[in-house]
């Protein structure tokens, strides 16, 4: 979103969320023999961590 995290700061807030994520696999179809790609997807819990506005600065255009 155009910010960084000011260095040496600490998440205001850290909670699980749910996070989905997919994945593509190939699969043979046994009666044809026929292959394909299909997109597999699951949901899995993750800890995030959140700062508020005034523990980051904008990015530099530019800068890496």
């Amino acid at each position: 979103m155009g910010f960084a995290v000011k260095k040496g700061e600490k998440a205001t807030y850290k909670f699980p969320i749910w996070k989905y994520s997919t994945k593509k696999v190939e699969k043979e179809n046994k009666r044809t023999g026929e292959k394909g790609e299909k997109e597999t997807g699951r949901c899995f819990m993750k800890m995030s961590a959140f700062f508020t506005e005034h523990q980051v600065e904008p990015i530099k255009a530019g800068a890496k």
